[in-house]
């Protein structure tokens, strides 16, 4: 799996590799940004953006992002 340990609030995390991740169900590249939190419940989170997009930069947990739906 594409990623590395980072420390966040404390807490040793598995964070993924920063830049190009393809989205399976779209084919769309992103780029990993940072890591960070998403305040309700203190969820670690990934913030991304899409390759060549509109500059919006997307946030989700990191269970989610790695659980398949990124390579």
């Amino acid at each position: 799996m594409r990623t590395h340990k980072r420390t966040l609030l404390g807490r040793e995390i598995d964070f993924p590799e920063t830049g190009p991740w393809t989205h399976k169900k779209s084919g769309a590249q992103y780029c990993v940004l940072f890591p960070c939190m998403v305040e309700n419940g203190l969820v670690q989170a990934v913030a991304y953006s899409k390759l060549g997009g509109d500059g919006l930069i997307w946030i989700r947990p990191i269970t989610e992002f790695l659980d398949g739906r990124f390579v």
